[in-house]
């Protein structure tokens, strides 16, 4: 967690930066546009120096009063500043020059877990944390999806990120799919049904006629050791930020999506 902690932080004084930038060119922008059109037109020779010294400071004390107002009037005056900007943070948040190389890395870790059908070339990637209420509502999301597409396949990367019972999840889930149970283990670890302790969710997956005893003697070994670590690598390798994260085709959504806008998203990048 030491990692994403410091590039979080990393993240976050970018995102900083950017937007106090942002926020001074859109300052010298208004200044240029908006002070230099309401300009009185002096006649130079009849000019009471005074007076326009007072004036200035005059217009200047009741811009500084109405700055925000003046503000929101250029951004909606100009709103095509705001999204050229916003567009170009996402493309260097997300490096999307790079990112025929960064989904091919990601081809290279497919895995046992994975949800739909076996045999598809429609492969999607979600980045997960059992803990998160987003990918709780995602997973539900993805069965409708896959009720409806049937040859859809959705490799499930483990993202362990909220806490340290978030990677205890993902080991019993990594640990699951090397003895093929990784389907009703993960239905179970998305279900509203899971419960909180351990002991109860051991319990509960022997009940679902789970091999609970193997589980137990994998979940620390040295293989999902290696897959997490891969896991993690991949995910900031895209800097994400949270989960889920979705990667579909040449398709990069760092976020929740609806069941329409995924079914879309699907119908564009595999057509």
């Amino acid at each position: 967690m030491s990692i994403y902690s410091k590039k979080k932080r990393i993240f976050t004084l970018k995102r900083f930066l950017f937007f106090f930038t942002l926020f001074i060119l859109i300052y010298i922008l208004f200044y240029f546009i908006y002070f230099r059109q309401t300009l009185p037109n002096y006649n130079l020779d009849k000019i009471d120096t005074n007076s326009l010294l007072l004036e200035d400071r005059q217009n200047e004390y009741v811009t500084l009063n109405n700055l925000d107002n003046l503000f929101k009037d250029f951004i909606m005056s100009n709103p095509e500043i705001i999204i050229k900007s916003v567009e170009q943070f996402n493309l260097e948040k997300h490096d999307y020059k790079n990112t025929k190389d960064k989904i091919i890395s990601l081809e290279n870790i497919k895995s046992n877990m994975f949800v739909g059908s076996a045999n598809s070339n429609k492969i999607i990637y979600e980045f997960i944390d059992y803990n998160c209420g987003y990918c709780l509502k995602f997973h539900q999301v993805l069965n409708q999806t896959i009720s409806l597409i049937p040859d859809l396949q959705v490799q499930i990367i483990q993202m362990p990120m909220l806490s340290s019972n978030s990677e205890v999840l993902s080991r019993i889930a990594i640990a699951a799919s090397f003895q093929g149970d990784f389907n009703s283990t993960h239905d179970y670890l998305f279900s509203e049904s899971r419960r909180s302790s351990l002991d109860e969710i051991f319990a509960d997956l022997f009940l679902l006629d789970i091999n609970i005893k193997t589980i137990k003697a994998n979940m620390n070994s040295v293989s999902v050791d290696a897959i997490i670590d891969s896991h993690k690598k991949e995910f900031f390798n895209f800097n994400f930020r949270g989960t889920p994260a979705i990667i579909i085709g040449k398709e990069i959504i760092p976020g929740f999506i609806d069941k329409d806008k995924l079914i879309q998203i699907i119908n564009d990048q595999f057509s």
